[in-house]
């Protein structure tokens, strides 16, 4: 049966070894080389609508409500009256 001292080593050993995988994966992944992707497209590839006004009407981009903006005074909202 194993040790308290080597599970206590091997949980060490794993713990370390897993971080080191994780530093070396974001360090290949942040000076990869990117491919040019401009030879193959998908069939959705310029078709993305979102911000730019063209679904239900809008007219621009949604901005935020500032306060005040919404909601009328006095009206009756969420069990309690404003």
């Amino acid at each position: 049966m194993i040790s308290d001292n080597d599970l206590y080593t091997l949980a060490v050993f794993l713990g370390c070894l897993s971080m080191l995988l994780i530093i070396v994966y974001h360090f290949l992944e942040v000076n990869a080389i990117e491919e040019d992707t401009s030879s193959t497209t998908t069939k959705f590839e310029g078709q993305s609508r979102i911000g730019k006004g063209e679904l239900k009407g809008e007219k621009g981009p949604v901005a935020a409500a500032g306060p005040g903006q919404g909601q009328e005074r006095g009206k009756f909202h969420g069990g309690l009256r404003a």
